[in-house]
């Protein structure tokens, strides 16, 4: 059955073809799927501040920050579940590897429903009324380091001692100025992206 999300990892096979350069490889299938859910899950929560309206200002900053948290949570459970069993011999190899696996990747197929869910809920209650768009989720420089992290983590499967993001037209940002079309409908230059994302590393190292 065709899936009606943006990003699959066939998707994501096309944009990696195409943005990857010299001796780069694309991400393995199993992280081409981790990627696309986490893109498919950006793009749900993007889609939700962009056509839900807000009767109470406060209220729709807490949905989002709940939101954006949650999207935060699941990725850093899954960043550590691949530092744990980074290859499959590894989960093969430890006590209980596959119970966990298999549980964590429930959760975060639960998680993924319940943003689709939002994501396409028509929100008709009297409460529903101004919009909740937070200015900082307006445009695409609110999302590019949300993209950025997980392509970074899917790359590096294939590609262990390359750095990504020193540039302002590598593979990073070459992929995520090719996906924020499909998830906000601007078309940022590569240029302008991999600027900001330096920019981003650069306010986070001085916290």
């Amino acid at each position: 059955m065709k899936s009606n999300l943006p990003f699959t990892p066939e998707r994501l096979k096309l944009i990696f073809d195409e943005v990857l350069k010299g001796n780069t490889r694309r991400p393995p299938v199993n992280q081409l799927r981790e990627l696309a859910q986490s893109l498919n899950l950006i793009h749900g929560v993007f889609t939700f501040y962009s056509t839900v309206e807000k009767q109470s200002r406060i209220r729709g900053e807490t949905v989002r920050g709940a939101l954006m948290a949650l999207v935060t949570f699941f990725e850093e459970r899954r960043q550590e579940l691949l530092t744990r069993f980074p290859s499959q011999e590894a989960a093969t190899g430890t006590r209980g590897a596959a119970e966990t696996i298999e549980a964590e990747g429930r959760l975060y197929d639960s998680f993924c429903k319940f943003v689709q869910a939002m994501e396409g809920h028509p929100f008709n209650l009297d409460m529903d009324g101004n919009p909740l768009m937070r200015r900082e989720l307006k445009n695409w420089h609110s999302l590019a380091q949300d993209i950025a992290e997980p392509a970074r983590i899917a790359l590096r499967f294939n590609n262990p001692t390359m750095l990504f993001g020193r540039s302002n037209d590598g593979p990073l940002p070459r992929f995520v100025a090719a996906v924020i079309p499909e998830i906000t409908g601007e078309r940022p230059s590569i240029t302008a992206v991999g600027k900001h994302l330096k920019l981003l590393a650069r306010k986070a190292k001085q916290k």
